[in-house]
């Protein structure tokens, strides 16, 4: 599953049904306007996501910091270099097989010591439509006004697309 506005009061509400039903859901993707760097932190090393998008690019460097933040919380330390900022790049999304097994976390499987990196941070006008093109059965677009969309989405999962009536600003 991709979300879509995961900070905001739809998309909070959407990772409360998935916290309350562990093994049903993976989350592979999240996307955010970028206002709360640390709830998208969270929620990214929570469910274990592979990419993070922000529609700003003023927040990838506050995203950045949570997300090592929340990591060391956790006990998941990253291997590699830190998470990359892309803007204006188009990102490969993984090959299904490279990660992990349903009901388990979006990210590729953690190397031999346990570790696993930290997810890889889109920024910019298109970050969020980007993400939407991500593997996933499920797309739900909690994004307000769906601010940070092109008027169509690259691709939706087989499953369809979910979106969800959200107040405009």
């Amino acid at each position: 599953m991709i979300l879509l506005g995961s900070t905001g009061s739809v998309g909070t509400q959407a990772a409360d049904v998935i916290r309350r039903n562990p093994g049903r859901f993976r989350v592979t993707g999240l996307a955010a306007g970028g206002g709360n760097p640390d709830l998208l932190a969270a929620q990214a090393i929570e469910f274990g996501v592979a990419v993070v998008a922000v529609a700003h690019e003023s927040a990838v460097s506050g995203v950045r910091e949570a997300l090592k933040a929340h990591a060391a919380r956790a006990g998941r330390s990253r291997t590699g270099p830190p998470p990359t900022a892309l803007t204006g790049q188009r990102l490969a999304p993984p090959a299904p097989s490279t990660l992990s097994p349903a009901g388990g976390h979006g990210l590729p499987a953690a190397s031999g010591d346990g570790r696993a990196p930290l997810p890889t941070v889109l920024a910019g006008a298109d970050a969020v439509a980007e993400v939407a093109a991500w593997p996933a059965d499920v797309v739900l677009n909690a994004v307000t006004g769906f601010s940070g969309l092109a008027a169509r989405w690259p691709r939706c999962g087989p499953a369809g697309c979910w979106r969800l009536p959200t107040r405009n600003p």
